[in-house]
């Protein structure tokens, strides 16, 4: 098996398509990663900056008139504005990391807790053409490069008679089968480990530490796993084929399916499977849960208006009312975030029951950068927002109470963004389906390859 293996390598390495491929796939790994690590670092830069001039506005807030018009002015007018550091690894799998915003805003008179800051001053041709990363370019571009080593590795030596000399020397199929698959795996194995070990260090070595060396190694194993199961479809395409023309074509229809069609179609099929109603039907409800609020704040302003209830009775129903719409509103939005999990966790699933798909999303949560993150970011989002309105009615409480001295706005004090940063545990037991469904696919492909090699005809 091992003098199999080195002839492999050795075959790899004479032909005149090793180094141009090599070639292709390490130069698109290192740009990769060079071109996201540096827009990580923009984005960082851009983000300390923000940070910088919201303490400069902080420092220098507008205290003129009584704390009551400074309390009002500053939590109804110009509110708060929090900030979300992005991902460190970003360059490894940019994920959904872009669709979460790096500023949010709130206040009193109006919130947007996914607020963006860069949309509007980005070249809009970044979002137009997919995302250049690194776990993109392992699932296109090296998974492609993993069938076309070994697709006809059965049929082209079936063509030139080798096979036929090699089986009759007493070569077992299963150490033919062991030999091409391990030498095709080293042949690009050894030049992806070294263009990715020599990109981290052009990036910045120091910026390493054991979390993120971690994560770097999960997502290395994970690309080494996909190449291989790329490698196992070659060879089993090779052991079904009858010529190497027919063996590309198949490859080719394989590669297609698995990382181009099969992905978006079965992840868009969880929408049909547990469909969600739109955000104009839920913004109606909750339209419509405030127009009942007010027409009867307005009939009890009538009943205080005539004298029929005192100032005190009619200012505790108005706040029952409002506490009753708040929470019938929220009570409309969990059901519908609940919905909107069902739907994802669906979609997430099916398209895991591709190669591609089952990579990028246990890449991207080993990066950091997944739905996990996600999920959880936009949570941090609402405590924050909740803790904000907490901050407002204690301090207009006091206000109300002539409790609030000259000195009353205090940095310290104001609520904080708590972002999310998910731990190594929670990110292994993130993709631990995702990697079982890789796996398991592995199996089944090399489970095919020695069912085809054994029925294969060498003659």
């Amino acid at each position: 098996m091992l003098i199999i293996a080195r002839k492999e390598i050795l075959l790899h390495l004479r032909e005149s398509r090793f180094p141009w491929i090599v070639g292709l796939f390490s130069g698109l790994i290192l740009l990769s990663l060079l071109v996201s690590a540096a827009d990580t670092r923009r984005r960082e830069a851009t983000s300390h900056a923000h940070e910088t001039a919201e303490r400069h506005r902080l420092d220098n807030l507008d205290l003129s008139g009584t704390p009551a018009q400074q309390v009002r002015r500053h939590t109804d007018g110009q509110g708060l504005y929090a900030f979300r550091t992005p991902i460190p690894l970003a360059s490894l799998a940019a994920g959904v990391e872009r669709l979460l915003p790096n500023r949010i805003h709130v206040s009193e008179d109006r919130s947007w807790p996914r607020q963006t800051t860069e949309g509007f001053y980005r070249n809009p041709l970044a979002d137009l053409f997919p995302q250049l990363d690194f776990a993109s370019i392992v699932a296109t571009v090296l998974s492609l490069v993993g069938l076309f080593f070994t697709y006809d590795a059965f049929t082209g030596e079936k063509a030139d008679g080798t096979l036929k000399l090699t089986l009759s020397s007493g070569v077992s199929r299963a150490q033919i089968l062991a030999g091409k698959w391990a030498g095709s795996c080293l042949t690009l194995a050894v030049p992806f480990l070294l263009t990715t070990l020599a990109a981290v260090l052009l990036i910045q070595p120091g910026w390493l530490d054991d979390q993120k060396l971690a994560r770097l190694a999960g997502s290395v194993g994970l690309a080494l796993i996909n190449l291989s199961l790329f490698v196992t479809a070659g060879l089993a395409i090779s052991a079904f084929s009858r010529s190497p023309s027919a063996s590309l074509l198949a490859a080719l229809a394989v590669w297609v399916l698995s990382v181009f069609v099969g992905p978006p179609l079965l992840s868009s099929a969880g929408s049909f499977v547990e469909p969600t109603p739109t955000l104009q039907e839920v913004n109606m409800q909750k339209r419509a849960i405030d127009g009942d609020m007010w027409t009867e704040i307005t009939r009890i302003n009538s009943q205080l208006e005539s004298k029929a209830i005192s100032q005190e009775t009619r200012d505790r129903r108005v706040e029952s009312l409002q506490s009753e719409a708040e929470a019938s509103r929220n009570r409309i939005v969990e059901a519908y975030e609940r919905i909107l999990d069902a739907q994802v966790e669906i979609s997430r699933k099916l398209a895991a029951l591709t190669p591609a798909g089952s990579y990028l999303v246990s890449a991207s949560e080993t990066a950091g950068t997944g739905l996990s993150n996600y999920k959880e970011t936009l949570r941090s989002f609402r405590r924050y927002q909740t803790a904000f309105h907490h901050y407002t009615a204690d301090l207009k409480e006091r206000s109300s109470r002539d409790e609030l001295g000259p000195d009353w706005f205090r940095v310290e004090a104001l609520p904080l963004l708590q972002p999310y940063r998910p731990s190594i545990a929670s990110s292994a037991e993130a993709v631990a389906l995702e990697v079982i469904l890789l796996m398991s696919l592995h199996a089944i492909v090399a489970a095919l390859a020695w069912v085809g090699f054994l029925r294969f005809d060498v003659r």
